[in-house]
């Protein structure tokens, strides 16, 4: 449903993505890019400049340290919250989007030498999976000196406890609000300052920015 708010007009992911893959299958006329992406690209702008000029508060989410992010892990083992934990360890390693990796099955997961292969079915700017790119692997390996933040620990102890339902890792209607609520609520327990701003992108930039230094 899309709402119209105090901070603009918000979209879901789910009825954004149908609108692009619309889009991909030609049934609107080709001016229809043009004049959509001159829209986007000035409700975008203005947005940039209101919050530069103080008249909104940004919406985006706050980036985690490294030892934010192991925080965050140690609290959702100890709250036995396994489920949390093993989204919370695959997007911060796969440096991914919360919806991909609710999308993730067991058919795009192997094991390849001492690493994890896992492939993911598509992304924001390749919905259908067309592109190169969605041809390589993302490669986890095991960390053997910190359980906490081990993808292959995470991942085995989530599939010991929990059945594959349709071969989705993640089964169930299980909406990004979840996660970062949950993460939200991870942070404020942690006495965070910032918990208000912590969310799924956290992660990513969290890992992002360690690979940058």
């Amino acid at each position: 449903m899309v709402r119209i708010t105090r901070k603009g007009i918000t979209v879901p992911i789910g009825l954004r993505l149908k609108i692009f893959s619309l889009g991909k299958k030609r049934c609107v006329p080709d001016e229809y890019d043009v004049a959509i992406s001159d829209i986007i690209k000035g409700i975008s702008r203005q947005e940039t400049l209101d919050v530069k000029n103080g008249r909104k508060v940004s919406a985006a989410r706050d980036g985690v340290s490294f030892a934010q992010y192991r925080q965050l892990c140690d609290y959702f083992i100890k709250a036995n919250d396994i489920k949390h934990w093993a989204m919370c360890v695959l997007e911060f390693n796969m440096m991914c989007r919360v919806n991909q990796i609710n999308d993730l099955t067991v058919q795009r997961m192997r094991f390849s030498g001492d690493c994890l292969h896992i492939k993911f079915s598509g992304s924001k700017t390749d919905i259908d999976g067309s592109s190169a790119m969605a041809s390589f692997a993302k490669h986890l390996y095991a960390n053997p000196f910190d359980y906490t933040i081990c993808p292959v620990t995470a991942l085995g102890v989530y599939l010991l406890f929990n059945k594959i339902e349709n071969n989705y890792l993640f089964p169930g209607n299980y909406e990004d609000k979840v996660f970062n609520d949950a993460l939200k609520s991870a942070a404020k327990a942690l006495e965070w300052e910032n918990f208000d701003m912590i969310g799924s992108h956290s992660l990513r930039k969290a890992a992002c920015c360690l690979m940058g230094t």
